[in-house]
């Protein structure tokens, strides 16, 4: 957090002396191979790193991207979650200097203790999925995520659709496009909010069941 409002320092100071940074552009499956040509930004824009993956059934898929950003694009962390252990990872960091070399993101750490919110969960082949089955949100996982992920491997074209878990963070990705190796994926999102999960409904019962029935019996 220190770092964050230190990276929202120094860009004030940019921005008042009407300065902007160059940073590096390119796009790559990962941070060894990301090298690329200078940009210059936008006014107020700094430099940064944005790391991608997403865990499918069998392999796992990413992208690494250098380039300027506006300063709401810093400092984020998320992660969606569905069926056997797929899931869909996000980082973000940034610095404030010419052609400066943002420290590498790092993924949030896995948090265990479910937090009250459950969302349908479910995959397949093809452009959606339903169930009528919940999984427990866990963390800061508020929202319920649906995603498809279109990947093309040559002529070759694989299809599926998620339901899970997710961050407010993953959400506001909407798109993702990203290629290497001659695997390229293609990941769609939209989210609805959370709903507290049946327990809390039981729970409430339990306290008033016992009571109707005193009651019942005093009729």
């Amino acid at each position: 957090m220190a770092s964050f409002f230190g990276v929202v320092g120094t860009l004030l100071s940019l921005v008042a002396f009407g300065y902007a940074l160059s940073c590096m552009d390119c796009r790559s499956a990962d941070e060894k191979q990301c090298i690329g040509p200078t940009l210059t930004c936008a006014h107020g824009f700094v430099c940064k790193a944005e790391k991608i993956t997403f865990k499918g059934h069998c392999n796992v898929t990413g992208s690494y991207v250098k380039t300027c950003a506006p300063i709401n694009q810093c400092a984020l962390k998320g992660i969606a979650r569905f069926p056997k252990g797929m899931n869909l990872k996000m980082s973000t960091s940034c610095c404030t200097t010419n052609n400066c070399n943002p420290d590498q993101p790092t993924f949030p750490a896995a948090v265990l203790k479910h937090n009250g919110i459950e969302c349908p969960f479910c995959m397949s082949e093809g452009s959606d999925c339903y169930s009528s089955e919940n999984m427990p949100c866990t963390g800061n996982e508020t929202m319920c995520i649906y995603q498809t992920a279109d990947i093309t491997v040559g002529k070759s074209l694989e299809r599926k659709a998620f339901r899970g878990c997710a961050t407010q963070s993953i959400c506001n990705l909407i798109r993702l496009s990203y290629g290497s190796n001659g695997i390229h994926t293609d990941i769609k999102i939209s989210c609805t909010s959370g709903t507290k999960g049946l327990q809390n409904g039981f729970y409430i019962l339990a306290i008033i069941c016992p009571f109707l029935l005193k009651l019942f019996e005093n009729v």
